[in-house]
């Protein structure tokens, strides 16, 4: 299942060599990225769950807490009649209460107040309605979309949705984790303009450190696991900081705090995960920017070097729709190229292929063999570079495209199994 499927777009800058002019127009397309370890040719379908082990525990409190309240909430009218009947109760004995107490003498009232110091006045009651029922519901992690997340995250470039002879692509949710959130100062030396001396600032701002784990598996029609880990870079925790105040404490709103780590942490790790499934087993559009070498006429003739540019264009923007038409051009661009290569006498200055010319010509020849699947060749003219004392920049280009060559070897080695 190799796919290349490129856009092309060209924007010239030119520089001066001897007696030519050499243009490095930018070629911008896209192709196809094989995966690193193929899922079964007969595997075209895919389809994806996620899975919170945590909900089934946060529903089950959620729904306590509802049956409680629906409880409390019906039996609230007989317990506002009941403390209704008690107020009445006992206004009925305070007024008995009162009269008995104002039958009593002035000397049996100052005997129990002053001697006895006791008061026997009766207190009116007073009425204290009933509170009503609250729904209290208990806070908990952030519960995520299942469907979101995957309809979002688990889908596997190359393949369909759909349930027949399909890998099935899981991920569990393991819950978040978090430490409270700390209060962290640091001292600041600061040179005061007004008593013209060097005073101590304390800076102070809030720290939290956090994680989600995310189990992820992959099964195969036909083979059952061939995948279930959680990334360990999941298991590293993050940490989350306000901003800084200086000499005053930071405000903190911790639920909204910790909230918005709960939603980043999870939207992260997800990304992770759908680059790593993709990289894995999925054929993924790739942008790419490569530059495409071509010499104008000044003293000599380039017109091989036209010709090789727009076979190569023409070749690459045709890989999908006809590759033995793209790889008919290739080869003939690789051909004249390396033809080109051999009027190279490094002894002779002003000639056709200088060594300029030469360097651009290996560095056409490399790309053109990567995406011919010449990666004994596209080796072959990188280390031939090397040896032409390529500027630093060009050095750095040599490094990304032995990374890619190394890369798309593996990824074509494991598609031809």
């Amino acid at each position: 299942m190799k796919k290349t499927s490129l856009l092309i777009a060209i924007l010239s800058i030119s520089s001066v060599a001897f007696c030519q002019k050499i243009d490095d127009p930018e070629i911008s397309f896209t192709y196809v990225r094989n995966p690193l370890t193929p899922l079964q040719k007969t595997v075209k379908n895919y389809q994806s769950f996620a899975v919170i082990p945590y909900e089934d525990a946060i529903i089950a409190k959620d729904k306590e807490a509802q049956e409680k309240y629906a409880r409390e909430k019906a039996d609230y009218p007989k317990v506002l009649a009941d403390a209704e009947a008690q107020y009445q109760a006992d206004l009925k004995k305070y007024d008995a209460d009162m009269e008995a107490w104002k039958k009593k003498s002035y000397g049996e009232k100052l005997l129990e107040s002053q001697v006895l110091n006791e008061n026997n006045k009766p207190v009116k009651p007073y009425y204290s309605k009933p509170q009503e029922p609250v729904l209290e519901l208990e806070k908990h992690q952030k519960v995520f979309s299942k469907n979101m997340l995957a309809s979002t995250y688990l889908k596997l470039d190359g393949f369909n949705n759909n349930a027949q002879h399909a890998a099935i692509i899981t991920v569990k949710l393991m819950g978040f984790e978090n430490s409270e959130p700390e209060l962290i100062n640091s001292p600041m030396n600061v040179y005061d303009v007004k008593i013209k001396a060097t005073r101590t600032v304390y800076k102070y701002w809030y720290e939290m450190q956090y994680k989600h784990p995310i189990e992820l598996k992959v099964e195969e029609p036909g083979k059952g696991i061939v995948l279930d880990e959680i990334l360990p870079q999941f298991n590293n925790s993050k940490t989350a900081t306000t901003d800084t105040y200086e000499g005053t404490y930071p405000p903190l709103d911790r639920d909204a705090f910790i909230g918005t780590y709960q939603d980043k942490i999870v939207t992260e790790n997800m990304k992770q995960i759908s680059e790593y499934i993709n990289d894995r087993f999925g054929y993924s559009p790739i942008s790419r920017t490569i530059t495409l070498y071509r010499v104008d006429p000044k003293k000599f003739t380039y017109d091989d070097y036209q010709q090789a540019f727009e076979n190569t264009v023409s070749a690459l923007n045709s890989l999908t729709s006809d590759y033995k038409s793209a790889e008919e051009k290739l080869k003939l661009s690789t051909d004249l190229w390396e033809k080109a290569l051999t009027e190279f006498d490094p002894k002779v200055k002003k000639t056709r292929i200088d060594e300029d010319i030469a360097i651009v010509t290996h560095f056409n020849l490399v790309e053109a063999y990567i995406w011919l699947n010449d990666f004994v060749k596209a080796d072959l003219h990188l280390s031939k570079l090397l040896g032409l004392d390529p500027s630093n920049k060009q050095k750095k280009t040599i490094a990304k495209l032995r990374e890619l060559l190394v890369d798309q070897k593996k990824r074509f080695e494991a598609q031809s199994k």
